[in-house]
């Protein structure tokens, strides 16, 4: 079944369990509308009341980032679409909306994708763009704390690098 989720910002239609996300939080990818315009999305839930405070933390660190990172580091985060709170079987939790970002890899998908490693020109600027964005976030006093793999998204492409779950 189609699941719809509003907020007083917008309405998230949920159309896809990502898997589990993380032992804390559910993730979904989802079309949003959202103060008037349209987004895809990827939608994270807290499992568990107890998990709220991860992702309040993680939504008051985009905010962050958003309004203190300078405009050459914005491209190194994802972009909070929306946070609020949904009642669940009479629990609280906590949901982030962030900003999809089609064709994005995380570093454990492209071990899998490419055993064999990739060419060092090409790890190179993957390494080069994380240490750009994780100079934006210590300019905003912001330390991510869990820089692995699964966090590090990469647009094989468009040599674009993403620095996600700041939970």
């Amino acid at each position: 079944p189609v699941v719809v989720m509003t907020s007083r910002h917008g309405t998230h239609r949920l159309d896809a369990e990502q898997g589990d996300y993380c032992d804390m939080t559910a993730g979904f990818r989802s079309h949003s509308k959202v103060r008037g315009s349209e987004h895809e999305t990827f939608v994270k839930i807290a499992r568990t009341p107890s998990d709220n405070d991860l992702l309040l933390s993680e939504a008051r660190t985009l905010r962050l980032l958003r309004d203190t990172a300078g405009d050459e580091f914005r491209m190194f985060f994802p972009e909070l679409v929306d946070s609020f709170v949904t009642a669940n079987d009479r629990r609280r939790l906590q949901v982030n909306v962030v900003q999809w970002m089609d064709g994005f890899y995380n570093l454990d998908e492209i071990r899998t994708l490419r055993p064999q490693g990739l060419s060092p020109l090409h790890t190179a600027w993957i390494w080069r763009r994380l240490l750009w964005a994780l100079g934006g976030a210590h300019g905003a006093e912001l330390i991510h704390g869990a820089v692995l793999p699964q966090h590090i998204i990469v647009h094989p492409k468009m040599h674009g690098v993403l620095l996600v779950d700041w939970c």
